[in-house]
């Protein structure tokens, strides 16, 4: 055959996506480095968050540990909190409870159907 020879990037490969100049092999590219992309973002620590300080129209600070966060909007907003490990810790006592209640509700049922009815 004369003429030119179809080449991977006429044949639909993945080279035929790349823009002209980029085809090459893998090993031609300039390894990435950090020190040369400019300024590093800090990264986050692992200890607890810093409180957001506050100046007040007396002179005064004001320390927040964590912003407010709203749900809803105008008279119907309320202001979202975290509760304190004592108040998770009787909201988890009261959950379980009630889930146990309703557990032992449904086994007693079973049992009392059972005893009329009998086996099936």
């Amino acid at each position: 055959m004369s003429g030119p020879q179809p080449g991977r990037a006429t044949m639909g490969g993945a080279e035929a996506l790349l823009p002209p100049g980029t085809a090459g092999s893998p090993g031609s590219q300039a390894p990435f480095s950090a020190r040369d992309s400019g300024a590093m973002l800090p990264q986050p620590g692992g200890g607890p968050a810093r409180p957001i300080v506050l100046p007040t129209p007396e002179g005064g600070y004001v320390k927040l540990r964590d912003p407010t966060k709203l749900v809803g909007t105008g008279d119907d907003a309320l202001e979202l909190r975290t509760r304190t490990a004592a108040e998770r810790e009787k909201w988890r006592f009261k959950k379980n409870l009630i889930l146990w209640t309703f557990g032992l509700l449904v086994l007693g049922i079973t049992v009392i159907i059972l005893m009329f009815m009998g086996p099936l």
